[in-house]
């Protein structure tokens, strides 16, 4: 898992996304569902915060064109938002939170088979 390591906002999101592809190849790999899904909703989770709200921001053309289209057609990309380290735990945090609550309603209503909710927010709470 990773190590908390201060870096430039950014920088440190790049980082840790680059950690989490890494540690979620090796999860795969060794067929751990249970680290695949918490990794990927972390990921996921990380990318929706990066968005911006596409009608207040600029867009940004693109060198070349799309493919088959007419020339006066290009592609657009949207500069993301940055995020810091801090910015990273809280979601990390939250994620965690939300799983343990999600648990802790199963197994008020006699739910058993929860384990793998245990292991997801167990995961999560090793990246911070």
């Amino acid at each position: 898992m990773t190590t908390s390591v201060w870096y430039s906002e950014g920088v440190y999101t790049e980082i840790f996304k680059a950690n989490l592809s890494r540690d979620l190849t090796d999860a795969l790999k060794r067929r751990d569902t249970v680290a695949v899904t918490a990794i990927k909703l972390l990921m996921a989770r990380i990318d929706n915060a990066g968005a911006v709200d596409v009608g207040a921001s600029v867009a940004m053309p693109m060198a070349g064109g799309v493919a088959g289209a007419s020339d006066d057609r290009r592609l657009t990309e949207v500069p993301r938002k940055e995020l810091s380290e801090e910015d990273v735990a809280h979601m990390i945090r939250e994620e965690a939170d939300e799983i343990t609550h999600t648990l802790d309603i199963l197994l008020s209503h006699g739910r058993l088979d929860t384990e793998h909710l245990a292991q997801q927010a167990d995961i999560l709470k090793r990246y911070l």
